[in-house]
């Protein structure tokens, strides 16, 4: 009886006959398993992000980016295997070692890029020291492990521990380190773990500051511990192993229980002076602000009351003006009225004397005596002066007036 067996499209096949040789079917087929066995082929697909590692039965090594299809052929290969390139960013880079005939060299890989490595080549694993889990500030040898170097800046938080001053304070200097790497090269050539040797010199630096006086000194020091000028052989480290140092920030200082005990008890102290200090002074400014504001008011009211004193003198004086000015023309009227009366009274004398002058002139004409017309018309005189006598003297009379 002979068996039929279906290799469907898109698949691939190997159909081995009894003397061990095979050939190799592609569907759509189908194939007679009379004295044969049919072995069907796995594919192993990447795609554009992963890469294929193949192995060949010879020994031999071949990477093959995605995006990629290898049917696995147990004749030709001993594993195939679907890896993810790696994927580095523009502020990445990743050192990569090839071995060639005896001989290895070394290259950096830049990003932005996918890397997929040869089959001679390998990483860089970089170990240095890191943080601990629990204790930022503190570093352990090798707990930092990574591919990808970051040559953008970046910052390390280190405490420095075990600091003492000249009066034997013993003190933790906690610091925060802003760093870049600049030289890839140099920093593979001159160190295997750069945060070592921050640490290092920056003890250094810690140590030799804090040693050039007392507890008290060093307080009033700490400002400059802000300063690269603080940290000579950090900066001159650094510079040597590729990196540069940009800035280094003091976070404060921790110091042991009896001597931060004390240190918070004189802070607490000093505090509680200051906030007396600054409750007088507070109480004293409300006194001065409250005199100040009766003073204020009293000036303003008197102002006010001169105002209002000026302002009544300035009624008066305006209505003394009006009653002067009105006094004034009713004293103007009354002379006009005077002068007008007078002026008519004395029209009608002017009439009168003339209407008389022209009445005795016409007498005169007519041969009248004047003076005894005058006589009789004033037989009532004001006085009577009589003079007697018959000797011919001369008299003069003056009468006062």
């Amino acid at each position: 009886m002979v068996l039929f067996e279906t290799v469907k499209d898109g698949e691939k096949a190997l159909k081995w006959h009894n003397n061990g040789c095979y050939e190799l079917i592609e569907g759509p087929a189908s194939v007679t398993s009379f004295f044969t066995r049919l072995e069907k082929m796995k594919a192993f697909k990447a795609e554009p992000d992963e890469y294929l590692s193949v192995h060949y039965q010879d020994g031999r090594c071949a990477n093959i980016s995605g995006p990629a299809v290898e049917w696995f052929n147990p004749v030709k290969h001993s594993l195939i295997e679907v890896k993810e390139q790696m994927s580095i960013n523009a502020h990445e880079a990743v050192v990569v070692y090839q071995e060639n005939g005896g001989e290895v060299k070394r290259r950096i890989v830049s990003g932005p890029a996918l890397f997929m490595p040869r089959p001679n080549e390998w990483l860089h694993k970089f170990k240095w020291h890191g943080a601990e889990e629990k204790a930022n500030g503190r570093k352990r040898p090798g707990a930092l492990q990574f591919l990808k170097l970051r040559v953008i800046p970046d910052q390390l938080y280190f405490d420095v521990e075990d600091v003492r001053t000249t009066d034997e304070a013993m003190l933790t200097l906690k610091l925060m380190v802003f760093f870049e790497l600049q030289d890839i090269e140099l920093m593979l050539d001159k160190t295997h773990d750069p945060i070592a040797d921050f640490i290092n010199a920056l003890t250094a630096d810690v140590i030799s500051f804090a040693g050039q006086g007392n507890f008290e000194v060093f307080k009033s020091m700490t400002e400059k511990l802000n300063h690269l000028s603080a940290y000579p052989q950090l900066t001159t480290r650094a510079a040597k192993i590729g990196y540069r140092v940009n800035k280094v920030v003091y976070r404060g200082y921790k110091a042991n229980s009896r001597l931060q005990e004390m240190h918070d008890q004189a802070i607490e102290s000093r505090t509680s002076l200051l906030l007396q200090s600054e409750t007088e002074r507070q109480k004293q400014e409300l006194e001065d602000l409250k005199l100040n504001k009766t003073i204020e008011r009293e000036k303003l009211a008197n102002e006010q009351e001169k105002l209002r004193i000026q302002h009544q003198l300035e009624l008066k004086n305006t209505t003394h003006k009006n009653e002067l000015h009105i006094q004034a023309e009713i004293r103007e009227e009354e002379l006009k009225f005077l002068k007008q009366k007078e002026n008519i009274s004395l029209e009608k004398l002017k009439n009168s004397n003339e209407q008389k002058l022209n009445l005795w002139n016409a007498m005169r004409d007519f041969g009248a005596d004047l003076t005894q017309i005058l006589v009789s018309e004033n037989r009532n005189p004001d006085r009577l002066i009589a003079i007697q006598g018959t000797d011919s003297t001369q008299y003069h009379i003056h009468e006062n007036e």
